[in-house]
């Protein structure tokens, strides 16, 4: 086995933790830039930003529950102590 081999499942945790953090504030400001988009003039506009933040919230829900489901259930499962 290569030395550096043992490095490879770090990086991948890291690639993890950095995609969830992206997701996170992504949907956060495309939900906060689509309260803005608000118009009373354009309804259509309105809707499709309706829509959007309903998806968004959505994204952020399950992406919460995601890191609930594999962090926090799953050291409780084993019964590891979290620090």
């Amino acid at each position: 086995m290569r030395p550096e081999s043992a490095l490879w499942p770090a990086v991948c945790e890291m690639f993890v933790l950095w995609g969830i953090v992206a997701t996170l504030v992504g949907q956060a400001a495309a939900i906060i830039l689509l309260f803005r988009a608000f118009s009373s003039g354009h309804w259509v506009r309105s809707l499709v930003s309706v829509l959007s933040i309903c998806l968004s919230g959505l994204t952020l829900f399950l992406v919460f529950f995601f890191v609930w489901l594999t962090w926090f259930q799953v050291h409780r499962a084993s019964g590891l102590v979290l620090p």
